[in-house]
């Protein structure tokens, strides 16, 4: 059963991860730079959270207790009083962002280098802030050289770093997907 439930988070995951790259592009193509780190910090996110899922199903058979306790939380964990859809609030405490971003060291060491780098276009801080503002249409100081050097820079690694998150996370959805069918193949419990 818990391989059936990773295997709803992931795809639901996929979902998200494929609205949130549209709205990169719908944000990007309108010069909303400061908006769309946004975006992007949260693909990365739910990178982590799926490779969070992948190692969980990997340790499947290490300790049914333990897969069972880590599902329930990844699942219907939360910080607020969500409501769950078959009644009643979660009352678990969800998994702290930097515990997924943490689980990706194994595949990407620099994953909270990565991570901190885009947190400081997504809090409010002020240089970043401006850097963003100032390559948008708005401003438009592309024409200063020592400005377009660092924007350059800017740009590339925030892009670099968001294609590093979509092609881990694809990786991941297919890896945790195929893992999780063959528990459900070899589980005489699951009806096929």
């Amino acid at each position: 059963m818990e391989a059936i439930k990773l295997s709803l988070y992931v795809t639901n995951q996929a979902t998200v991860a494929t609205e949130l790259s549209e709205a990169f592009v719908l944000l990007w193509n309108n010069g909303l730079f400061n908006a769309v780190t946004l975006p992007i910090r949260m693909i990365y996110e739910i990178w982590g959270s799926v490779h969070y899922a992948h190692n969980i199903i990997k340790g499947m058979n290490d300790n049914f207790e333990v897969t069972q306790s880590k599902t329930t939380r990844l699942i219907t964990g939360s910080r607020s009083n969500i409501e769950l859809p078959w009644g009643g609030t979660s009352n678990i405490t969800s998994v702290h962002i930097l515990d997924f971003i943490r689980s990706l060291n194994d595949i990407c060491p620099e994953a909270e280098e990565n991570y901190n780098y885009l947190c400081e276009a997504c809090h409010p801080n002020f240089i970043r802030h401006a850097e963003l503002q100032i390559m948008g249409p708005k401003i438009n100081n592309w024409d200063n050289k020592n400005f377009q050097k660092n924007a350059h820079k800017l740009v590339n690694q925030t892009l670099f770093i968001m294609e590093t998150a979509l092609i881990g996370l694809t990786l991941d959805i297919n890896e945790s997907l195929e893992l999780a069918l063959c528990y459900m193949i070899d589980n005489p419990n699951v009806k096929h």
